[in-house]
């Protein structure tokens, strides 16, 4: 993503992705 700063590493991106996901999962929100 633009203007991500350099620290944040794509496994830190994937792992919070995922989070976002099960999150959503558990609460029915699509977004």
């Amino acid at each position: 993503p633009a203007g991500r700063p350099s620290f944040v590493s794509d496994q830190m991106i994937a792992l919070a992705a995922s989070v976002v996901n099960a999150c959503q999962t558990q609460t029915g929100v699509a977004t």
